[in-house]
């Protein structure tokens, strides 16, 4: 069943599943489909905080668990992905404009995000998600919050990654820089590479190429039978390095 405070992430994961393969809350190959994405995201829509005088607006849902910056993320990049896709301005443009203004309300100036808001405190995994939820929501087209806006909390990104990337083997860890790949799930590795590419880095720059040979010498294995219970087969890896390599191509 899972945890209820995390049903807003697990919902929007669900929603990104099914806009995945063509399908939206107005239309896609199979009807069923298409009602379950508009029943999931006017839930969504419909736990969102709008008021404008509440601090948190744009939040979907209660603060109820330390990770809930996650669910945002999850949230946002979904609805996102609703708006690019369906084109349905009236039904998602606010949602979409107020989930975007408090992620990047959440930012640390300059940084990345982790656990809450403007905490000081920065994580690769809490800022690679909400790069991609930005990603998401800028590429819906707002008006608001501005462009520039945006091209902030990149570069901000992009800093954050500076900083928790050894420049040389382009190994990134969770809160500084990885220093071995030996062994290792370079899974952060993956975060901060396709979010440099999102960023606006360049594919080819030394620092990409660095992280991609490492992922490519470290791949993940996927064992059954009786040796699978002896691992711990790492979903979170398989995502990130898998999106990664696919943006940098070749």
């Amino acid at each position: 069943r899972g945890f209820s405070s995390h049903d807003v992430g697990v919902s929007a994961l669900a929603i990104l599943a099914f806009t995945g393969t063509g399908h939206t809350h107005l239309f896609g190959e199979y009807p069923e489909f298409v009602e379950t994405v508009r029943k999931a995201a006017m839930w969504l829509k419909g736990i969102q905080v709008t008021s404008p005088d509440d601090p948190q607006r744009g939040r979907f849902g209660p603060r109820v668990d330390s990770h809930w910056i996650y669910d945002q993320a999850l949230a946002a990049m979904a609805v996102g992905e609703l708006l690019v896709l369906s084109g349905d301005t009236i039904g998602f443009s606010k949602c979409v404009e107020l989930a975007a203004e408090f992620c990047l309300n959440a930012q640390n100036p300059g940084l990345g995000w982790r656990y809450g808001f403007r905490t000081g405190d920065n994580d690769t995994s809490v800022t690679g998600w909400m790069v991609l939820a930005l990603k998401s929501c800028s590429a819906a087209g707002l008006a608001r919050p501005e462009r520039a806006r945006f091209l902030r909390a990149f570069r901000g990104a992009l800093a954050w990654f500076n900083r928790a990337t050894d420049p040389e083997l382009g190994l990134t860890g969770y809160q500084s820089p990885e220093r071995t790949a030996q062994g290792r799930v370079l899974t952060m590795t993956s975060v901060g590479i396709l979010c440099r590419v999102f960023s606006g880095e360049r594919r080819s720059s030394p620092v990409i190429l660095s992280g991609v040979e490492a992922i490519v010498q470290h791949l993940p294995a996927w064992e059954e039978g009786e040796r699978a219970g002896a691992r711990i087969i790492n979903l979170y890896h398989w995502y990130y390095a898998t999106y990664a390599l696919f943006q940098v191509g070749g």
